[in-house]
């Protein structure tokens, strides 16, 4: 898994690749966690454009990552996700932490980092 990572203005734009799984989730949150236990972010964007597959883990990693940012009163916003990732989100009830972008992004695709 690979994760580019940028922080500008109290907020972290996440660019995942590849696969947010059980085998690699500990990676994955070895390099967010501390950026959010560091730093006041108010939001976290995460652009799924590249990402090809999701499962329980990678639901509760982002998860986790919701309730980090919530206690600074940010939000998650997940964007860019295909319509089997969406539809597995939506499936896990992910979207009652985070916001999704993925109508809007039909249209219009969200700024590049």
């Amino acid at each position: 898994m690979t994760t580019q990572i940028n922080y500008k203005n109290n907020e972290l734009h996440l660019k995942l690749k590849e696969q947010l799984i059980k085998k690699n989730i500990n990676e994955f949150e070895l390099d967010i966690i501390p950026i959010l236990l560091l730093f006041d972010i108010d939001n976290v964007f995460i652009d799924f454009s590249e990402v090809i597959s999701i499962d329980k883990s990678g639901i509760d990693s982002i998860i986790k990552i919701s309730d980090l940012v919530r206690k600074n009163n940010g939000k998650v916003t997940l964007y860019n996700t295909n319509e089997k990732i969406n539809k597995y989100l939506k499936d896990n009830n992910v979207y009652d932490y985070c916001y999704s972008e993925f109508k809007i992004l039909i249209r219009k695709k969200m700024p590049r980092l």
